[in-house]
């Protein structure tokens, strides 16, 4: 049994950058877009509203409450008829610089629920995006191609199966010859042609997020709750490189070949 309370989420990433661009792509609307929403739109001033747009799936609007550049920015919204409040903090610390995130708000919640754990990967995912954008891609366009799938699976064998182990792998995205390790170098030749050099950027419980250097950018294999009996997998790429629409629209037949396999094979 786990004991229900008003939820508050705390993380934080360091980066090497300066407070400055870690500030900009965090905060402003042109940044954000270039690794977090699709769109981004707003004014930094308290009282104001930012917007944050992802297609298809639709938006979300953030009151600015305090803005302090580049060290702190507090924001206020509503989700699902519930409050929440987002508070970042920025400080260069040890040669680096430490973004801290904390989230609260939200109303009661079970913090061992599957909803709750699948926020908490999916920050832990975007965080991670966050720190690849602002290290290596810092003021690059993105583009992104996102494809999901509702399935019925167990979140520890999807990952520790299907989206790191070579065998697994090997039943619907790779040859099989190499998995994904907690950390380190990852080498993946994807079916039919592609090829991925890259490193582990993160790994959760339900997700595991890699570098992909020949299209400079990144594979996220995603996974999470969608409701009380319903679950999502799938998996996104993100690009910085000059053609990546190109880039992407040339993958996406086989990314979408490959996700119809997962799912064959979870089902087998």
């Amino acid at each position: 049994m786990t004991n229900e309370s008003h939820w508050q989420d705390e993380r934080e990433v360091r980066i090497d950058a300066t407070p400055e661009q870690v500030w900009a792509a965090w905060a402003e609307p042109t940044h954000v877009a270039n690794w977090f929403s699709d769109e981004a739109h707003g004014t930094l001033s308290p009282g104001s509203e930012l917007v944050h747009v992802f297609h298809g799936h639709g938006e979300h609007r953030y009151r600015v409450v305090s803005v302090d550049a580049p060290r702190s920015l507090v924001l206020e919204g509503e989700m699902d008829g519930l409050a929440f409040r987002q508070e970042v903090r920025i400080e260069r610390s040890g040669g680096s610089t430490v973004l801290r995130l904390v989230h609260s708000g939200f109303g009661v919640v079970d913090p061992d629920s599957e909803i709750t754990q699948g926020i908490d990967s999916g920050w832990t995912m975007a965080l991670a995006l966050l720190k690849q954008y602002v290290e290596r891609y810092f003021g690059q366009a993105k583009a992104s191609v996102s494809l999901f799938r509702s399935e019925a699976f167990e979140y520890a064998r999807l990952l520790e199966h299907f989206y790191t182990s070579a065998h697994g792998l090997g039943q619907w995205l790779t040859d099989g010859q190499e998995p994904i390790h907690a950390a380190g170098r990852v080498r993946l030749q994807l079916r039919p042609a592609a090829r991925l050099s890259g490193n582990v950027l993160t790994k959760t419980a339900h997700e595991v997020s890699v570098s992909w250097e020949e299209i400079d950018g990144a594979l996220e294999l995603k996974a999470f709750g969608a409701g009380p009996q319903a679950r999502t997998l799938g998996l996104r790429v993100t690009s910085w490189a000059a053609d990546a629409d190109v880039r992407l629209a040339a993958l996406r037949p086989d990314l979408d070949a490959a996700l119809t396999r997962l799912c064959a094979a979870l089902r087998a």
